[in-house]
């Protein structure tokens, strides 16, 4: 059977997908470089937007279906999509899921990051993220037309 080939967003569109998704994907890094024990999940949050509008884009997130935050914190296990909290302090070792929507000239880049705060994780919590990724990594390397 043929396979029917169509348009999902045109060149123009993806590239300003592509714009919006590296953006994202900087505020991601540089949030996950910068999340220290002792900040809130609030202030997490703010650091977030304030990174984002430098980049030029709004907080995707911000406002859909009501969403009170700029990014989604989820910390150990807390189920996605958290909001950032100023009652909600990060400790060493906790383990933060950190979901980051930029909206750059209408544009949608989404990714998230799970990092450890701190440093010296538990073994199990080390296994964890590390097995975690080579899944991920996995599962991307079989994303291709056919699978």
């Amino acid at each position: 059977m043929a396979r029917e080939e169509f348009i999902v967003h045109t060149p123009r569109e993806i590239e300003g997908i592509r714009r919006a998704a590296a953006a994202a994907a900087y505020v991601r890094e540089k949030v996950a470089e910068l999340v220290r024990p002792g900040m809130s999940t609030r202030q997490v949050d703010e650091m977030a937007d304030s990174l984002i509008q430098a980049q030029g884009g709004k907080p995707a997130f911000l406002g859909y279906h009501g969403y009170p935050g700029f990014i989604c914190i989820s910390v150990n296990d807390e189920v996605v999509h958290g909001i950032g909290r100023p009652d909600r302090i990060l400790m060493n070792g906790d383990i933060i899921s950190l979901d980051i929507g930029v909206d750059l000239d209408g544009c949608i880049g989404d990714t998230a990051k799970t990092v450890i705060v701190g440093s010296n994780p538990s073994p199990d919590v080390a296994r964890l993220l590390e097995f975690t990724e080579k899944s991920l990594l996995a599962g991307i390397a079989e994303a291709k037309v056919g699978n």
